[in-house]
């Protein structure tokens, strides 16, 4: 599994938006952990919070990808490897 940032907003999401703060462009692996959520250059490690937070939702793209909403403020882009 692949994965990308949407966005990831701060408190000010004005200039997170106008600079799309969080967002990447490149594709990494997406690895699977119980602790806290590490992101690296070469992966981005989801966590059980970012599938418990009651506020997300997911859906599945015309183009196959997944669109994961963890809150309102982080969104990731999946696709399969």
């Amino acid at each position: 599994m692949l994965i990308k940032c949407n966005y990831r907003m701060s408190d000010d999401y004005r200039a997170d938006d106008a600079y799309n703060f969080g967002k990447t462009e490149k594709w990494v692996p997406a690895k699977f952990s119980e602790s806290d959520c590490i992101s690296s250059s070469d992966a981005l490690t989801l966590t059980p919070f970012s599938f418990r937070t009651k506020s997300g939702c997911a859906w599945l793209n015309e183009d196959g990808t997944i669109t994961l909403i963890v809150h309102s403020n982080l969104s990731y882009q999946l696709k399969a490897q």
